[in-house]
């Protein structure tokens, strides 16, 4: 029985007819920094994510802090 004949990509298929600029080692670098570029924001991403709920917990601890320290300074001066 033959075997199909593989599929190729558009760009194998240039590659095999002898067309050079289908498939030039530029286009893998390309692709790495495209990859670089999209992790690179993923990671400013996060890191701004980070930023916020620092400041969002740094906020909350200190009404918590202030708001205790009130109490305990009101309830110690006013018990009898």
């Amino acid at each position: 029985m033959k075997e199909p004949p593989p599929v190729l990509s558009k760009k194998s298929e240039n590659a095999a007819a002898g067309d050079s600029s289908a498939c030039s080692p530029g286009d893998e670098e390309d692709q790495g920094f495209d990859a670089d570029d999209k992790e690179e924001k993923t990671q400013h991403d996060w890191l701004f994510a980070a930023a916020v709920l620092n400041r969002i917990c740094s906020i909350a601890f200190a009404f918590v802090f202030f708001g205790g320290t009130f109490i305990f300074v009101m309830l110690f001066s006013f018990h009898p």
